[in-house]
C-alpha cells in the first residue's frame, strides 16, 4: 500500500489506487520455487479507470520498482474444441502426425496457419463448396447440417449418398462443421457442402457423369468446386464445361494424381483448375521415401502444378458417423485448398476465380528451388498469408504500429505560464485512447484536459512559480486489436531569471542639490533605484575638492 515508502504511496494516491494484494494468493514467502522466480515480489494494483501506459510509467519512475506488467484481459485464440483437432497436422504440426508403421512424425510447423487464418474468418455460410466424388454420408454428424441440395448421376437420381466413403472424407476436410466440441476440424468452419456423385462404390465414373456435375454446379450456386479424381485424357467438352464454371467465379480444385510421376492427371492439367500436390508431414512432396512412412504412393509433379497441400496421415469424415485417421493422397490435399478458396470468399465475395487463385499461388510457402518450381509448385498452401493477402481485409486485425505523435516540445523558459501543449495524433486504425498529464518538480502527475480539432489535441499546464521543473506526457492508445501504444514523453524548466539576470539596476533621480554659494549642507540626494530581481545593496560615496572617497547616509 506504500506506507514504507512516501513516493509510492503519493503514486497510488495520484493513480486512484483501489486494492492492492499479492500476485500469489499462497504463502510466497514459504514456497521457495515462487522466490526462486522473484514471483513472490510481485503485487496486483487495481485502479480507478485510468490510461494504463501513463500508470504503468508513473511506477516505472519510482526507483524501487524494477517491473510492471499490465494484467490484460485474455481471449481464447481461435482454436476448435473439436475433439480431433490435436491430432490434425494439417492445421498445427507439432510433429504428431502418426506414420505408417508406427511413430510420430512431421516438421513443427509444416501445416496451412489455419489458427491464424481463424482468427480473422472461419467462414460464411452463404458460401457453397461443391464436392465432385462418390456422394456424401447425409447422416453423418459432421455434415448433415451443411448439406445443400445436389444430385446422384452415378443413379440419376436426387439423393447422392456415399456407398463408398471417398466423398464424404473429402467433404469433412473442407468443411466439417467444427467447434461443436466433437470430432473433427474443418478449413471453412461454415461454408455449406453440395454433395454431386459422379463415382459409383467403386470409386470410379465417367467424364461425362463430372461434367453434368460440374454444370449442376454452376447453375446451382456453388462457389467452389473440388475434385479429388482424376484419369484419362483432354476432353474438348470436359474443358469446356471447366471454363464455363471458371469464367462465372467458381474456383475448380484438382488432383494432381498419385502415380510419384511428372506428370499432373486430368482434369487438374486443365488450364482453368487448380492443381493440388500432396504434402507430407515433414515439408516436402510425397514421395515413397517421406517421413510418413507410406511407400507405396507418391504425389504427381509438372508443369501445371500450383500448390502443394496436406495429403497424407490425415484425420477426415468417414461414412457410418465416424473418423479415419490415414486419409491419404492428392485427394486428401484436394478439399483442404478448396476450404482455404473458399474462406477467402467469405472475407471478399466480389473476387474472381482468377484473383482467388492468385491470391492462393502468391501466398504459399516456398519449396524446393525459390519461386515456382514442377516438383512443388508454389510451395505449401498458406490459409492465413491467403486471407492477410484478400484486397478487403481489415488491416487493423494485424496492426502492430503504434500511432503517430506529431508535437513540438516545450522549452525552457523565463516565463510562469500558463503552457500550451499541441500535438497532431494519428493511427491508421483510429484511436481508442488520448491523454495528457503533467507534474511539478517530480511531484504527483495531473491530468490535463483535452479540447480535439481533428487530429490536433490541445492541452493547457497551469501556471507555475519560477525555478519549477516540470514533466509532461502525450499517450495515444490505438484502435486495433492489439492496443499498441506510444507515449511522448517531454520535460523543460521555468528558470528564474534573475540566475542568468546580467542587467544592472535602473537608478533615476527623484532631486537632487544644485550649485550653491550660502549653503553649507548638509545635502539631500533622493534617488529611484529598481531591479526586476530586487536590490541588494545600495551605497553613497562622495569626495569633496578631488580628496579620498566618504560613505554617505543611505536612508531607504
Amino acid at each position: 500500500d506504500g506506507s514504507r515508502f512516501p513516493a509510492l504511496k503519493r503514486v497510488n494516491l495520484d493513480n486512484g489506487l483501489k486494492d492492492f494484494r499479492p500476485l500469489i494468493a499462497n504463502d510466497a514467502f514459504n514456497d521457495s520455487s515462487l522466490r526462486d522466480y522473484d514471483l513472490d515480489l510481485y503485487y496486483i494494483v487495481e485502479f480507478e479507470v485510468q490510461d494504463p501506459a501513463l500508470v504503468s510509467k508513473s511506477y516505472l519512475d519510482l526507483p524501487m520498482i524494477t517491473d510492471v506488467d499490465l494484467d490484460w484481459l485474455q481471449t481464447k485464440s481461435t482454436i476448435p474444441n473439436d475433439s480431433y483437432f490435436n491430432g490434425q497436422w494439417a492445421h498445427r504440426n507439432t510433429g504428431q502426425a502418426q506414420a505408417f508403421g508406427g511413430g510420430s512424425v512431421g516438421t513443427y510447423d509444416c501445416d496451412i496457419d489455419s489458427e491464424q487464418a481463424w482468427d480473422i474468418s472461419t467462414g460464411s455460410s452463404s458460401i457453397i463448396v461443391a464436392i465432385i466424388d462418390t456422394g456424401v454420408d447425409s447422416n453423418h454428424p459432421d455434415l448433415a447440417a451443411k448439406l445443400v441440395s445436389g444430385w446422384d448421376y452415378v443413379n440419376s437420381d436426387s439423393d447422392p449418398e456415399d456407398d463408398e466413403g471417398h466423398g464424404t472424407a473429402c467433404a469433412g476436410l473442407a468443411a466439417a462443421i467444427s467447434n461443436n466440441g466433437t470430432g473433427m476440424t474443418g478449413v471453412d468452419w461454415n461454408a455449406q457442402i453440395m454433395p454431386l456423385k459422379a463415382l459409383d462404390s467403386d470409386g470410379s465414373g465417367w467424364s461425362s457423369d463430372i461434367i453434368s456435375c460440374i454444370n449442376y454446379a454452376r447453375t446451382h450456386g456453388a462457389n467452389v468446386i473440388s475434385m479429388s479424381l482424376g484419369g484419362g485424357n483432354y476432353s474438348s467438352s470436359y474443358n469446356s464445361a471447366l471454363l464455363s464454371a471458371y469464367n462465372s467465379g467458381i474456383v475448380n480444385v484438382a488432383a494432381a494424381g498419385n502415380d510419384d510421376v511428372g506428370t499432373v492427371s486430368y482434369p487438374a492439367k486443365y488450364s482453368s483448375v487448380m492443381a493440388v500436390g500432396a504434402l507430407s508431414p515433414c515439408n516436402n512432396r510425397k514421395s515413397p521415401s517421406t517421413c510418413d512412412g507410406e511407400y507405396w504412393w507418391g504425389s504427381n509433379w509438372g508443369n501445371e502444378l500450383e500448390v502443394m497441400s496436406p495429403g497424407t496421415r490425415l484425420r477426415a469424415t468417414e461414412i457410418g458417423g465416424g473418423y479415419m485417421a490415414d486419409m491419404n493422397g492428392t485427394s486428401g490435399a484436394t478439399p483442404i485448398v478448396a476450404g482455404v478458396a473458399s474462406l477467402i470468399m467469405s472475407v471478399n465475395n466480389s473476387l474472381s476465380a482468377a484473383e482467388i487463385r492468385a491470391i492462393i499461388q502468391n501466398s504459399a510457402v516456398d519449396l524446393g528451388s525459390a519461386g515456382w518450381d514442377s516438383d512443388t509448385g508454389y510451395g505449401r498452401l498458406n490459409a492465413y498469408q491467403a486471407l492477410l493477402d484478400t484486397p478487403g481485409i481489415d488491416p487493423c486485425i494485424t496492426d502492430y504500429d503504434a500511432p503517430e505523435i506529431i508535437h513540438t516540445p516545450l522549452e525552457s523558459t523565463t516565463e510562469t505560464g500558463p503552457f500550451q501543449i499541441v500535438a497532431i495524433i494519428t493511427d491508421d486504425c483510429g484511436l481508442d485512447i488520448v491523454s495528457m498529464r503533467y507534474r511539478v518538480n517530480g511531484g504527483g502527475w495531473n491530468s490535463i484536459t483535452l479540447s480535439v480539432l481533428g487530429d490536433q489535441y490541445t492541452g493547457n499546464i497551469p501556471s507555475q512559480i519560477s525555478g519549477s521543473t516540470i514533466d509532461y506526457e502525450i499517450s495515444a492508445t490505438d484502435d486495433s486489436p492489439n492496443s499498441n501504444v506510444q507515449i511522448d514523453s517531454q520535460s523543460f524548466q521555468i528558470i528564474d531569471g534573475c540566475v542568468i539576470d546580467f542587467t544592472v539596476p535602473a537608478i533615476s533621480y527623484f532631486s537632487q542639490p544644485v550649485d550653491s554659494y550660502d549653503e553649507t549642507g548638509p545635502y539631500l540626494i533622493v534617488l529611484n533605484i529598481t531591479d526586476p530581481c530586487g536590490v541588494s545593496n545600495v551605497q553613497l560615496n562622495y569626495s569633496v575638492n578631488g580628496g579620498g572617497s566618504n560613505v554617505g547616509m543611505i536612508i531607504e
